[in-house]
């Protein structure tokens, strides 16, 4: 169940269809197994500014909240970009690397994938 509304969600992002988004995500928002998807897709909303106005402090608060109701992968993976991306202070890089090492393990290839670059290149220590 979990994955079809995955998929139903991301095709609808892909479409770049935000009304029915935000239709299908107030459907889904009663749902508690549903919880952390709900949060990752209006996260993605607030922070890429899709159908809204952007909102980076909103999404970082949603993100956080799908990544605490269940270590939602994506949710992770995208809070350690945020991170990674909005400042050079140590203490960002830090919860960058946390986060998607929560996201690798959790098997997201994109994770997966930025962590094998970062042990690679020897930026920062990773715990």
């Amino acid at each position: 169940m979990f994955e079809d509304k995955l998929t139903i969600l991301d095709n609808l992002v892909k479409q770049g269809d935000f009304d029915t988004l935000n239709v299908t995500l107030a459907e889904y928002e009663g749902s508690a197994a549903l919880a952390s998807l709900v949060n990752y897709y209006r996260g993605l909303l607030a922070e890429r500014g899709l159908g809204r106005e952007v909102d980076v402090k909103e999404a970082i608060n949603l993100y956080q909240n799908a990544v605490s109701i269940n270590n939602f992968p994506l949710a992770a993976y995208r809070l350690a970009k945020i991170y990674e991306d909005g400042s050079v202070r140590q203490e960002d890089l830090n919860r960058s690397y946390s986060f998607l090492l929560l996201a690798a393990n959790e098997e997201l290839p994109e994770a997966m994938n930025d962590l094998g670059a970062i042990y690679l290149s020897g930026r920062g220590s990773i715990k």
